[in-house]
């Protein structure tokens, strides 16, 4: 598997999730472009990033943050009333699904 990083196909609780990152996937580009103004009015620091291939996404563009911000960024999109897709917490050990904590 030179170059990929696995993806695992257990979901983890928000609580437990591994790794440094989280990468937050929506269906359009719209909610990612509405995620990426309430993050930075938040002053949350994030990367708008293209969705990692393995990840999969429609609209191919992902919200990145550390895992240390990962519920802060998840309360101020819900907050928002913003659909988030999947959630994924990992790093270049793997890809984890996180299961999303009702909003």
């Amino acid at each position: 598997m030179a170059g990929e990083t696995p993806i695992h196909t257990t979901p983890v609780s928000f609580d437990d999730a591994r790794g440094t990152q989280v990468v937050f996937i929506f269906n359009s580009i719209h909610r990612v472009l509405k995620a990426e103004q309430t993050l930075k009015r938040a002053g949350i620091p994030f990367r708008l990033v293209p969705t990692p291939r393995p990840l999969v996404s429609d609209c191919g563009m992902a919200i990145l943050g550390a895992r240390e911000d990962a519920e802060r960024i998840h309360a101020s999109l819900a907050g928002e009333r913003l659909r988030i897709v999947k959630l994924f917490a990992g790093d270049e050990n793997g890809w984890w699904p996180v299961n999303l904590p009702a909003a």
